[in-house]
C-alpha cells in the first residue's frame, strides 16, 4: 500500500461504509470495480486490516495451502476469467473449503456475472455481499495526483 493511500467509501446497495466498518456487516465479500478504480489498494488495506497477505487469485488457484486460514483476501479473480472461465469456479470451490472466517474476492465488475454470484453463495451456503467502490472525489482526485506528481499542476 503507498503512502498516498486514500481510504475509500464502500457502496453496498444504497448504503455506505468506510473500510473498516464494512468488515462488520459480513464474512463474505466480493468487490467489483473497473480497471484503476483501486481495488488492488483496497485489498491491501483489507489485508493490513485483518493481518493477512492479500493473493492473487491465479497465485491462489495453484498454491498449496498447508494451514487453515482466519481470512483470505484474493485479488484479480478477472485475471483468472480471461484465461480459463472455470479457474473462477475452482478458486471458490477451493476457498470454501478451507474454511477461513472471512473471505474476500476482488475483481472487475465487467468480467463477473450473477454466475460467479450464485457459485459463491452455493458453495459457501450464504449470499455474499456485493461491494462497489464510490468513485474518488474531486479532492481525493487533487492528493492522489499531488502524491503521485508533485511538481505538476492538478
Amino acid at each position: 500500500m503507498s503512502d498516498s493511500y486514500i481510504p475509500r467509501t464502500l457502496i453496498v446497495g444504497e448504503n455506505s461504509y468506510s473500510e473498516e466498518q464494512l468488515l462488520l456487516t459480513g464474512s463474505l465479500f466480493v468487490v467489483l470495480a473497473e480497471p484503476g478504480a483501486g481495488k488492488t489498494e483496497l485489498l491491501s488495506r483489507f489485508g493490513q486490516l485483518l493481518n493477512v497477505k492479500p493473493i492473487r487469485a491465479s497465485v491462489f488457484r495453484n498454491r498449496m495451502i498447508r494451514e487453515e486460514p482466519w481470512a483470505l483476501v484474493i485479488d484479480a479473480m478477472d485475471e483468472v476469467a480471461r484465461v480459463d472461465p472455470l479457474g473462477i469456479e475452482d478458486i471458490i470451490v477451493k476457498a470454501s473449503e478451507l474454511g477461513a472466517d472471512i473471505v474476500i474476492f476482488a475483481g472487475r465488475s465487467s468480467e463477473w456475472d450473477t454466475a460467479e454470484t450464485e457459485h459463491v453463495k452455493s458453495y459457501f451456503g450464504t449470499e455474499p455481499i456485493i461491494v462497489n467502490l464510490s468513485a474518488f472525489t474531486t479532492s481525493e482526485q487533487r492528493q492522489l495526483f499531488a502524491a503521485s506528481f508533485p511538481i505538476e499542476n492538478f
